[in-house]
């Protein structure tokens, strides 16, 4: 049987295959035919050897951060699908709601949203890299990573749908 490593970080995020950007919970490890796995709560697993080049180690405030921004992406994308009876009823009240949620014919637009980071000198990633390689990748992501916080993203994106709604309707 082979020796199971023990991982202390229970919050993985995907940043290789299919389930890019996907937060996984560590729930168990096992151990087939000599096969070690680690399984996820939602069920999908990896063998233990691939664990590190696709995934990465998430602290825990950074996965809520991110289950947070899905749950309200999928709130936005039920509001989207679903009749306007799912809007709160301050809003149901409000005639121009009203015509935004019922209208037919709907244009899709990007909208772009820059982030602010900290970033270590070329120089130093440099020195970096020739001596650890390319595995402190991870690390400049984590790092970067740690940076952003729910408040600030939040304000960030914020602050883009106002200059967008200026920049498309006001100014045309």
């Amino acid at each position: 049987m082979g020796e199971l490593v023990q991982y202390n970080n229970m919050y993985y995020q995907w940043v290789k295959g299919d389930n890019i950007g996907r937060i996984e919970i560590f729930e168990s490890y096992i151990d087939e035919n000599n096969l070690n796995f680690i399984v996820f709560k939602s069920g999908k697993r990896i063998n233990e050897s691939l664990l590190l080049e696709y995934l990465i180690e998430v602290p825990e405030y950074q996965a809520k951060i991110v289950e947070d921004l899905n749950l309200e992406s999928k709130i936005v994308e039920d509001l989207n699908l679903e009749s306007p009876r799912v809007v709160d009823s301050n809003k149901e009240n409000n005639p121009i709601m009203q015509l935004l949620l019922n209208q037919k014919k709907k244009e899709i637009e990007k909208l772009e949203i820059h982030l602010e980071i900290k970033i270590p000198k070329r120089e130093l990633i440099e020195i970096l890299r020739s001596s650890y390689g390319d595995e402190i990748e991870n690390d400049i992501y984590q790092y970067i990573n740690n940076q952003l916080d729910q408040n600030y993203i939040k304000e960030i994106i914020t602050e883009n749908i106002q200059q967008f709604i200026k920049t498309y309707y006001v100014s045309k």
